[in-house]
Formats: structure tokens, sequence, C-alpha cells
């Protein structure tokens, strides 16, 4: 029996803020499918969202605003308070760790070099695999069909409303 593709390898036309924006809205979901709220990961997701609309002019900015918890989403140790709350949760730590910091690797392995984009995938697809454990899927690629894989991989520019559109509406109409 063949295996079932997955949906990340569906993204490998589009660009790097596109897997970017998959992973946020799959990471978002997680959070909430598992009752975990910190002021932390909102801060980096916030952070994460920003980069799509970030210019060479700007970039240094957002580069230095980075919230503390990208340390962590760049390896580093997971702060005590998120593993207790993913405890209480009943979700594996490991889990979240994971899902933060494959979601930010999807841009951060990509900025100061070209795009890798087999590594780029390979982070979406374990995003994918993690939140799949907890019911969580990918939006579907399409919805994102307004950011092709061009442009060195990043793809077009974009709009605080085209960002806004992403992380709000409903992908299931895509």
């Amino acid at each position: 029996m063949a295996d079932k593709p997955t949906r990340s390898a569906s993204y490998a036309p589009l660009a790097v803020r596109a897997r970017l924006a998959a992973a946020l809205r799959t990471l978002g979901e997680w959070l909430a499918r598992t009752g975990i709220q910190d002021r932390s990961i909102d801060e980096l997701i916030h952070h994460l969202w920003r980069l799509p609309t970030v210019t060479a002019d700007d970039f240094r900015a957002w580069e230095e605003s980075g919230p503390d918890l990208v340390a962590m989403a760049l390896g580093g140790p997971m702060p005590a308070a998120l593993v207790e709350k993913c405890n209480r949760a009943a979700a594996a730590p490991e889990d979240l760790y994971e899902l933060v910091r494959h979601t930010a690797e999807i841009v951060y392995v990509n900025l100061y070099g070209a795009v890798d984009d087999h590594e780029t995938l390979g982070h979406l697809a374990a995003v994918e695999q993690i939140a799949g454990r907890y019911s969580v899927i990918l939006p579907p690629a399409q919805f994102f069909a307004r950011s092709p894989y061009g442009s060195h991989g990043w793809g077009p520019q974009l709009t605080s409303g085209d960002v806004d559109h992403w992380r709000t509406a409903d992908t299931t109409t895509a």
C-alpha cells in the first residue's frame, strides 16, 4: 500500500511566506485545541506573522524586535512555565517545542542565504506530522495560491491586508 500524500507536499509550488503562514495557522489551531495560552508564544507568533510584510528597509528592525521566545524557537531551552502549561493541558511539551521550532525554522533557515526549498518543506512536513497527532491539519495550499515560489523562493511581497486575510479568513472556502 502506497503512503498517503501529505498536505505539506502540496506546498511545493508556494513561497516560503505561504509555508510560514500555513505553519502559523496550524500552530494557532494546535494551541487552541490543547488550550495552551501563553503571552510569550503569542508574541512569537505575532513576530513571525509580521515577516511576510517586512522589506529590506525594515528587516533589521524586525529582526531586532524578536521576542525572547525566538531563542527557544532556534533550539534553546523551553521555559519551565511552558513545560508546566503543556503538562496541565495533557500535551507533550516536546510537541510544543518542536511545533514552535519547525514553524520558526521555515523562515529562519533561509534568512541569511539562499532558500533551501527541501529543508523548508521538511519543516512544514514536521509541523503537519506533530499537529496531526492532535487531529489538527494544515490549511489547504490553494488558500495561499497568491504566493507562488518566485523571487528566490520568498514569493511576492505581501501587504498587511494580505497577511490579515491569511491569519483570519476561513481556509475551508479556498
